[in-house]
This record gives C-alpha cells, sequence and structure tokens, in this order.
C-alpha cells in the first residue's frame, strides 16, 4: 500500500488511484488512461498527478487550492511549491493566485478532458521522457480549449517538493 493511502486527507477525499511500473510519469498517465480514461470522464472533473515524494499540507490547504482551481476554472493547475526549480512556481508574497504559461509535471491538476486530450494528443505515447512537456501544454490546452485562464499557480500552503537534482523523472542535469 502507498504511503499517501495512510493518510486521512486520502481516505476522506481520494475515490481512485492507478499504480504502473513505469520511470516516465507522463507514460504512467498515458497507461491509466487507456485503461480508465472514459470512466474517468463520466466520474471526475479533474485528475490530478502527484510525485510520489512531494509533501503534501493539512487537508484545508489542500483543499483550499482545489476550491482556487475550480473557482477560477483554470485548465492546468498547480500548487505554489517550495523548492520548486522555477521562481515563478514559488509562492508570491503579493499574488495568491495567478496565470502563468508554466505548470511544473511535479504536481499539476488537470480538468478530466484535458487531460485525456494531452495524453493522447500531445504526448507522444513512445516517448521514453517527459521533459518539455510541463513548459508546452499550457499553451495547447489554451489553443485546444478556449478558456481563461488556461493555466494557474495557486498560493495554498506548504507543498513542499524535496530538494535536489532530480525529480521522479529526470535529472536536472540532462
Amino acid at each position: 500500500q502507498p504511503w499517501y493511502a495512510k493518510q486521512a486527507w486520502y481516505r476522506r477525499c481520494a475515490r481512485d488511484h492507478v499504480a504502473y511500473r513505469e520511470k516516465v510519469k507522463s507514460r504512467f498517465v498515458v497507461n491509466a488512461i487507456a485503461s480508465r480514461g472514459s470512466a474517468w470522464a463520466e466520474t471526475y472533473s479533474h485528475v490530478w498527478i502527484i510525485d510520489e515524494d512531494v509533501r503534501l499540507p493539512p487537508l484545508r490547504y489542500v483543499r483550499h487550492f482545489l476550491r482556487e482551481s475550480h473557482g477560477h476554472g483554470a485548465l492546468i493547475s498547480q500548487p505554489a511549491i517550495y523548492g520548486s526549480v522555477w521562481s515563478l512556481l514559488r509562492p508570491h508574497p503579493r499574488c495568491a493566485t495567478r496565470a502563468t504559461d508554466l505548470v511544473e509535471l511535479m504536481l499539476p491538476l488537470l480538468q478530466t478532458r484535458v487531460a485525456l486530450d494531452v495524453f493522447t494528443r500531445l504526448y507522444r505515447s513512445e516517448a521514453t521522457t517527459d521533459w518539455g512537456l510541463d513548459i508546452t501544454w499550457c499553451k495547447y490546452a489554451a489553443s485546444r480549449f478556449v478558456q481563461s485562464p488556461a493555466c494557474i499557480v495557486v498560493n495554498a500552503g506548504r507543498f513542499v517538493h524535496p530538494t535536489g537534482n532530480t525529480t521522479a523523472n529526470y535529472s536536472r542535469r540532462s
């Protein structure tokens, strides 16, 4: 059983999860969509893809992030993250929610219709990396789904990604 299954917020909020032996997170998502995508489209408004090493804040902050994302109607969103290599994705002292062209693959919340489109049309299933997906999908989603803002970052508690040179997907040095 994964570590997060023991968390109170997970037991209260999560309705479905999948696990595959993949080294590349996007391939993992492609597999999940291939097996469950049509059911997800009928059941869920959003899909939240979370790296296994991200430390989540208490439930009230997770709830705040989800409400803000839904309230703004963003196609793709993420909480501001302590430890992000991108300064624009870290918490901002004066701007609680902001539009962006970059949502990192570490912690994105996607509308289900957008996730299905991104991982069946934009992302190539034979790819061996997902490098670059996070810097293209906001503009791609904006061009496919007329909605503003396409992507947002929300200050929502202390979401932390451990510092270091790697994420679950690729070396930052590559």
